[in-house]
Order: C-alpha cells, then sequence, then structure tokens
C-alpha cells in the first residue's frame, strides 16, 4: 500500500507542477503579445502622425507659394 502511495503522490504532484507550468507559459504568452501589440500600436500612431505632419507640410508650402505669387 504504501508503495501506492507513493506512486500516486508523484503522479499527483506532476501534475500538479505541470498545471503550473501550463498555466505561467499563458501568462508569458499573453505578456509577451501585450507587449508586441504596443509596440505595433505606437508604430501605427507614429506613422499616422508623420502622414497628417507631412501632409499639413504640403498644404502650409503649397498656401506659401500661393501668397507668393499673389
Amino acid at each position: 500500500a504504501s508503495t501506492v502511495q507513493k506512486a500516486q503522490a508523484k503522479k499527483a504532484a506532476a501534475s500538479a507542477a505541470s498545471t503550473v507550468q501550463k498555466a505561467q507559459a499563458k501568462k508569458a504568452a499573453a505578456s509577451a503579445a501585450s507587449t508586441v501589440q504596443k509596440a505595433q500600436a505606437k508604430k501605427v500612431a507614429a506613422s499616422a502622425a508623420s502622414t497628417v505632419q507631412k501632409a499639413q507640410a504640403k498644404k502650409a508650402a503649397a498656401s506659401a507659394a500661393s501668397t507668393v505669387q499673389k
């Protein structure tokens, strides 16, 4: 009986450890994904801002040219 109990205890311990590892792996994966998404969001925002600035600069240049012509 003692041997059987030890075997069952080992299985239970291994199973518990496996569950914890899976939970940690999920957290790590979610954390990594979150970091990547944040980085991408920053890039998209920066890119959009850059596009808007370029458009405004073009308008300003066109406006200045128009004023000079007048």
